[in-house]
């Protein structure tokens, strides 16, 4: 494999592969092995086994066409369990900013729970965030993200359900995206790092309620765990300390859900319904 260690816009260190199996699978073994630290990420042009948060979903991209990298993150300043939503929020914030400045409509940039970003009501960005611990420490975070920049076509399920810059007008380099997300993403680690725990617990968890507000306006919705369903006729009622998502089913009752994909048996919001699978 290739590689070039290219420079960025912010303080991480590069490195730049033609193909890999899985960026994260990588960033992991370098970092066991003690060749990656705080502040390394490695990209690559193309994944041969890329991977979404659920067993068996896989990312689809085009050669070139995609942000894929895993970044490395030592002294996480907030609860493992919720750095997906520190970074889901860092990269939210650089897509809507991003698209506000290319002339697109930022307002149909938003954060679907947990971690996907969507852009028009189809996914343009997907997170994969894994902690790496050294007895009861967390030794460093693992933050995978995958963007769909210049990709042209999707195949099987996605087609009706991703998106990317270019299919909606908007053309930028993948590096571009790559560093407006790094920056916003520094950017955010360092101010939670300098108000401390619990201070940025508490600050993370106040930015995602009030990016995930728009659901309390959402019907009824199913939850599915490895494509399984497993809830159905639920009510958004709110997200938890952990960054838990809290439901209310049909008797009233709280249910909490720390994983899991949400679904809607009818649009919201431009999100096209997924036809599910029973397996």
């Amino acid at each position: 494999m290739d590689s070039v260690t290219a420079p960025c816009m912010t303080r991480w260190k590069i490195t730049e592969l033609a193909e890999v199996a899985s960026t994260n699978t990588l960033a992991k073994e370098l970092l066991l092995a003690g060749q990656a630290r705080h502040g390394d990420v490695i990209q690559a042009r193309h994944q041969t086994a890329g991977r979404g948060r659920a067993p068996g979903r896989q990312w689809q991209d085009e050669t070139g066409n995609a942000v894929l990298m895993t970044l490395v993150i030592e002294r996480v300043p907030v609860r493992p369990e919720c750095m997906q939503y520190m970074a889901a929020l860092a990269t939210l914030t650089a897509i809507r900013e991003l698209v506000r400045k290319n002339g697109g409509d930022a307002a149909s940039v938003f954060l679907k729970w947990p971690n996907d970003i969507l852009m028009s009501g189809k996914k343009v960005c997907g997170i994969l965030t894994e902690a790496i611990w050294q007895g009861t420490a967390m030794r460093a975070g693992l933050v995978g993200i995958g963007v769909n920049v210049h990709q042209k076509l999707f195949f099987g399920a996605l087609e009706a359900t991703a998106t990317s810059f270019h299919q909606l007008g908007i053309e930028l380099t993948v590096n571009e995206v790559r560093d407006a997300i790094l920056h916003r993403l520094q950017l955010d680690v360092r101010r939670y790092k300098a108000v401390g725990m619990p201070n940025a617990q508490e600050r993370l968890l106040e930015a995602l309620r009030k990016e995930l507000a728009w659901m309390s306006d959402t019907p009824p919705l199913f939850v599915t765990v490895h494509g399984r369903p497993v809830l159905h006729d639920m009510i958004y009622a709110g997200i938890g300390e952990a960054g838990t998502l809290l439901l209310r089913n049909s008797h009233g009752e709280i249910v909490t859900l720390h994983a899991g994909s949400i679904e809607w048996d009818e649009p919201v919001r431009g999100i096209a319904v997924t036809p599910l699978t029973v397996e």
